[in-house]
């Protein structure tokens, strides 16, 4: 069903309504939400993942968005999920201690990797900087735009690794 995504996000984190099940035509036994605030189901159990809390501690550097439902709505779905993963064990504990959830409720789950694709392929990876129009050697940010991403720290490095001969660019 097409519903704008602002929409749905306003429905589900204020209402809980309408239901994944009523909107896949399925019933669940779990629902999981890649971020902090549960997707609503009839009868499911509920698991969030809560990658840090920086838009908790710091709102003033989120967008409106996040400010008015992650921010608001954060400790009321954490009280009502029943398992929460966490990415890090510096972030279950902070979810412990501000949030005030059990640590029972609160599972550690690091990001996985699997750096197979990863692997340098010389022929590839030129073929690759060839068509974008860049040099062999480049560093790839893939970030948003935000103070806590420190950006400002990465063209330091970059500044460091030029002034010792690297010949590579930042994208």
């Amino acid at each position: 069903r097409h519903i704008p995504v602002r929409m749905l996000n306003l429905l589900w984190h204020r209402l809980g309504r309408p239901s994944l099940d009523l909107l896949t035509g399925q019933s669940f036994d779990v629902t999981h939400s890649p971020h902090p605030l549960i997707l609503p189901s009839r009868r499911a159990h509920t698991v969030v993942t809560i990658h840090d809390l920086f838009f908790f501690h710091h709102p003033e550097l989120t967008t409106a968005e996040i400010q008015r439902d992650y921010v608001a709505l954060l400790r009321r779905h954490a009280a009502r999920a029943d398992a929460i993963i966490s990415v890090s064990e510096a972030t279950a504990v902070d979810i412990e201690r501000t949030l005030g959830v059990e640590q029972e409720r609160v599972f550690i789950v690091p990001n996985g990797f699997d750096p197979a694709p990863y692997e340098p392929q010389p022929e590839r990876d030129a073929a690759i900087a060839r068509k974008l129009g860049l040099p062999q050697s480049f560093i790839l940010s893939v970030a948003t735009l935000e103070p806590r991403k420190n950006l400002p720290r990465l063209l330091e490095a970059v500044e460091l690794l030029l002034s010792k001969g690297w010949d590579g660019v930042l994208v």
